[in-house]
C-alpha cells in the first residue's frame, strides 16, 4: 500500500481555521473533534518506515512484516471509522445551516468545505481498502509460497485471503460444516455476486429470515433492517452491517482451524 497522506481538509487546523467560529448549536463542535481525532489515528501510521524497511529487502515480505502489516491496519481501520463518521457529521452540519436561512448567507464558504468532506474523506478511504486488497494478495502468495510441510496454510491468513484460494477455501468449508457453521462461507460468497433486489430477496429468504433453511447468527435488528431495505429498495447499509457480522463468525472458525495439527488438516486439504 503507498503512504496515504492525509489531505488538507481533514487537518484540525484547517478545518478549525474554516468551520470554527460556527455556532455550536449548527454542531459543528464534534465534527472538529472527530477531525482532530482522525488526523492523530493516521499520523500515528508508521507506513514510511514500514515500507522503507521492505524496499530494502528487495520488496521481499516475510511473515514478520506481515505481522507488523497488520498491526499496522487495525489503525487503519479505526481511520477507516472515523472518515464514515467525519462524512456523516458534515452532512448533519450542513443540513443544520441551510436549514437557517440567515446562516446559510453567511456561511457559503463553511457550507462548500462541508459539502465537500464526504468526497474527500470517500478518496482517502478508498485509497485505504484498495490498498489493503492489493497488499493482501501479494501477502497470500508469498504466505503460501513460503509454507514449510509442519505449517498451518491458515496461520497467517485473514478470512478475504482464505475467500481468494479455492483450495483454502473448500477446506475452510468442509471444517465449518463439521462445526455447522457452513452458512456462513456461503453467505458470504453468495453475497458478493447478488447485485440486484431479486439476488437480495433469494439471499433473504435463504440465510438471514428467521424461518430460513440456513438460518445465520445475525442479530434481528440486521434481519429487519434487511427486509426493510429490500422493500424501500435500498439494501447496501443493511448488507453491510450483515456480511461484516458473518465475516466474523467466519473469523472464528479460522481462528479455531489454525490451531489444528498436520494430522487433523489433512482431513480438509
Amino acid at each position: 500500500m503507498k503512504i496515504v497522506n492525509i489531505p488538507d481538509e481533514l487537518t484540525a487546523r484547517y478545518a478549525e481555521k474554516l468551520i470554527g467560529n460556527i455556532d455550536k448549536a449548527k454542531k459543528a463542535d464534534p465534527l472538529l473533534k472527530l477531525i482532530e481525532k482522525l488526523e492523530k489515528t493516521i499520523g500515528s501510521l508508521k507506513w514510511s518506515a514500514l515500507m522503507t524497511d521492505a524496499y530494502k529487502r528487495g520488496g521481499k515480505h516475510d511473515v514478520d512484516f506481515v505481522k507488523s502489516y497488520d498491526e499496522q491496519m487495525e489503525t487503519v481501520k479505526k481511520s477507516v471509522t472515523m472518515l464514515d463518521m467525519v462524512t456523516d457529521h458534515s452532512r448533519i452540519v450542513v443540513k443544520t445551516i441551510k436549514a437557517d436561512k440567515d446562516a446559510a448567507k453567511t456561511l457559503k464558504k463553511e457550507i462548500v468545505y462541508l459539502d465537500g468532506l464526504p468526497k474527500v474523506s470517500y478518496s482517502v478511504h478508498k485509497a485505504f481498502t484498495e490498498g489493503e486488497k492489493e497488499d493482501r494478495k501479494l501477502f497470500a502468495e508469498f504466505l503460501k509460497s513460503h509454507q514449510g510441510k509442519g505449517d498451518n496454510p491458515f496461520r497467517e491468513l485473514h478470512v478475504d485471503d482464505v475467500f481468494r484460494d479455492k483450495k483454502l477455501l473448500t477446506a475452510l468449508h468442509k471444517y465449518a460444516k463439521k462445526e455447522l457453521s457452513a452458512e456462513n462461507i456461503e453467505f458470504y460468497w453468495e453475497a458478493t455476486k447478488a447485485k440486484s433486489a431479486g439476488a437480495v430477496q433469494a439471499l433473504y429468504d435463504k440465510y438471514v429470515d428467521l424461518n430460513a433453511p440456513n438460518m445465520l447468527n445475525i442479530t434481528d435488528k440486521s434481519r429487519n433492517a434487511l427486509l426493510a431495505g429490500i422493500n424501500a429498495d435500498n439494501w447496501d447499509a443493511a448488507m453491510k452491517s450483515i456480511k461484516t457480522q458473518v465475516k466474523e463468525n467466519i473469523n472464528d472458525t479460522l481462528k479455531r482451524m489454525r490451531t489444528l495439527d498436520d494430522g487433523e488438516l489433512k482431513k480438509y486439504l
